[in-house]
């Protein structure tokens, strides 16, 4: 059968179709078992990410902090001369 015929074939659409639907749905609910799990289960690692994330957030907040200031420190140096 040629492409263009299995594509003109409404039984064959129709099957594909449902095939593809539970191949999505079923994505969906393991998905979302995964996120309660991950949710519900796992909290203390979403907790202990976020205090990584935060960790990582406040080092890089000094780091630029420092960094700027030098800039302007120098900066004001070279204008001053």
């Amino acid at each position: 059968m040629a492409i263009t015929q299995e594509h003109n074939d409404p039984e064959l659409m129709a099957v594909a179709n449902v095939f593809v639907d539970d191949i999505i749905e079923t994505a969906k609910i393991e998905a979302a078992q995964r996120t309660m799990t991950k949710c519900n289960g796992g909290s203390h690692l979403f907790e202990s990410n976020i205090k990584k994330i935060n960790e990582w957030q406040n080092r890089a907040k000094g780091m630029l902090r420092r960094f700027m200031t030098t800039i302007c420190v120098r900066f004001q140096d070279l204008a001053n001369k």
